[in-house]
């Protein structure tokens, strides 16, 4: 199980990465350093050897644009691999002797298993579909639970402080207009604070559609 979801991470990753930066056949080989066509050996080779020079555990977060670019041009060039393989097995080598015989043509034409499954890359299309949208309801409901939280602790504090600040100053025994002055600010402040918990507010609003957005996005991928 812990490999199946290991895999299927890799998987969102690397489809993320593909949609965020969309490459060429020839940027994506420039980038990996090889040349085209290649198979899967090398392109992963390539890949190997960029990635640990481009890792964001190794180099820090300011490198994981570039990783992303270099994952988006290793997930274009191992499909192509994948998609040359498939047509080498089902296609019959050329062949210099007239002798060749119908066994040995049926023989090159069946797969070997090379092939992928239709079926099976289907159910893992949705799967990851089913565990994007399940990531981006849960991202935004926590998201939209901190914001709450934030409003109701920034609220709290405003009013603990205000209540202290009329407190000291009754105690000081302040004149009637200097009382005043104190409610105007204090009036002035609270507005200053729901102002603020209306912009989280916005935020969250905002939030939440990019996340619906994700979601639309998500499930016309295949």
């Amino acid at each position: 199980q812990s490999v199946c979801t290991v895999r299927m991470i890799s998987l969102c990753l690397s489809l993320l990465a593909a949609l965020q930066y969309p490459i060429s056949m020839s940027a994506a080989a420039s980038l990996l350093d090889i040349h085209l066509p290649s198979p899967r050996g090398a392109v992963r080779a390539a890949y190997r050897k960029k990635a640990s020079t481009a890792h964001p555990d190794v180099c820090g977060e300011g490198s994981v644009s570039e990783f992303m670019r270099i994952t988006a041009a290793y997930e274009l060039l191992l499909q192509c691999a994948t998609a040359e393989d498939v047509h080498r097995v089902q296609s019959p080598p050329p062949s210099h002797e007239p002798s060749s015989t119908a066994s040995s043509q049926a023989r090159w034409a069946s797969p070997t298993g090379t092939a992928r499954d239709p079926d099976r890359m289907q159910q893992r299309v949705n799967a990851w579909r089913e565990f994007w949208q399940t990531s981006l309801r849960a991202t935004s409901a926590a998201t939209e639970a901190q914001l709450k939280r934030l409003e109701r602790d920034a609220l709290a504090v405003e009013a603990q402080r205000l209540q202290k600040e009329v407190c000291a100053a009754l105690a000081r025994g302040l004149p009637v207009d200097q009382l005043r002055a104190h409610y105007a600010r204090a009036s002035v402040q609270l507005a200053d604070a729901q102002s603020a918990v209306r912009t989280c507010e916005s935020n969250a609003d905002t939030i939440r559609r990019q996340a619906e957005e994700l979601q639309q996005t998500a499930q016309h991928v295949v």
